[in-house]
């Protein structure tokens, strides 16, 4: 029962990063929305999580936020509740 917007609240996702004094990009796709049911979607697909980077990486650079669409280091986490 939790959404993307919740969550960057709820665990101070921003406050997070900003301490961390890192330059980073948060992904953080919403999984099913307010449900009870945790699956992930597009990202169990084959090579998911490789197309959601992917993705990502083309849209912003197309909208000016990175240079080029190379992959610098990659930390990936989780969380439940």
């Amino acid at each position: 029962m939790n959404s993307v917007r919740k969550a960057i609240v709820d665990y101070k996702l921003r406050e997070q990063i900003v301490a961390s004094g890192r330059n980073v990009i948060l992904i953080f796709p919403e999984g099913p929305k307010d449900a009870t049911d945790s699956a992930g979607g597009k990202l169990e697909d084959p090579d998911g999580l490789k197309h959601l980077i992917e993705e990502s990486l083309a849209a912003l650079h197309t909208a000016g936020n990175i240079e080029h669409e190379r992959l610098g280091r990659v930390l990936l986490t989780g969380h439940s509740v």
